[in-house]
Order: C-alpha cells, then sequence, then structure tokens
C-alpha cells in the first residue's frame, strides 16, 4: 500500500516539472513582443520555479524507495538526467531571478536562460521518455 502512495506523490510532482517546459517558447515570444508579456512570463515562472524544487525535491525523496536495483544501466541514466534536470533548473530560476531585478548584464543572463531553459526541456522531456518509454517497448 505505501509503495502505490509512494508512487503516486511521485508521478504527481512530475507534473510540476511539465510547466518548467514551455519557458523557452514563451521567452522567445516574450523578447520578440515585449513589454508587459516578458514581466508577466518572468514573474509566474519564478512562483513555478519554486514549486518545481520542490517538486524535484519530493522525486528524489519518493524516487529512491521505489528502486529496487541500483545496478541497472537504466537507474543510472535516470541519476545522471536528474542531476541535469537539478542543475539546468537552478540555472534557470537564476537567470530567472536576476533578469526580474532588472541585472546590468541583460544580454548574458537572456543568453543563459535560453540555454538552459533548452537544457531543462530536453532533461525532462528525456526523463518522461524514460520513465513512461518502458510501457511501450
Amino acid at each position: 500500500m505505501i509503495d502505490i502512495i509512494i508512487f503516486s506523490a511521485h508521478m504527481f510532482s512530475s507534473l510540476f516539472l511539465f510547466l518548467c517546459m514551455p519557458l523557452p517558447f514563451l521567452f522567445y515570444a516574450a523578447r520578440k513582443e515585449g513589454g508587459r508579456f516578458k514581466e508577466v512570463l518572468l514573474k509566474a515562472y519564478r512562483v513555478i520555479f519554486v514549486f518545481a524544487h520542490g517538486a524535484l525535491f519530493v522525486l528524489i525523496a519518493t524516487g529512491v524507495p521505489l528502486l529496487r536495483d541500483w545496478t541497472s544501466g537504466w537507474t543510472w541514466f535516470v541519476v545522471v538526467v536528474t542531476l541535469v534536470i537539478g542543475a539546468s533548473l537552478g540555472i534557470t530560476a537564476k537567470a530567472v531571478r536576476k533578469l526580474k531585478e532588472g541585472a546590468d548584464d541583460e544580454e548574458r543572463q537572456t543568453l543563459l536562460l535560453r540555454q538552459a531553459s533548452i537544457l531543462l526541456t530536453s532533461a525532462i522531456f528525456v526523463m518522461f521518455a524514460l520513465k513512461y518509454g518502458v510501457y511501450f517497448f
């Protein structure tokens, strides 16, 4: 019974990472449009990233008890992708915070945000492919 609860919490918290995926595309549109949309987007994603960091913590805390075999290649690939998600989430959140605060090096922060958010989106996609790909093959 406890495994079902842990698995449910694991899957539910992974939904928060889905909210991070559209950021590179929305930010590109916001840069082109400019104005208020960019401010609202950065403000919204600061909140989303707080919840995403919490969700990442819950994912790790619930993922470890669900593991049965630490020797498989799949497990270690998931660990590496989780580290990539964590690092890119932190870098993206910092770039969003600096842009929201009006950083002096706005062009550098914009480039960093674009690169880190694309890496974050790619890593989240790979993680979901790893999680759900086993059901298709």
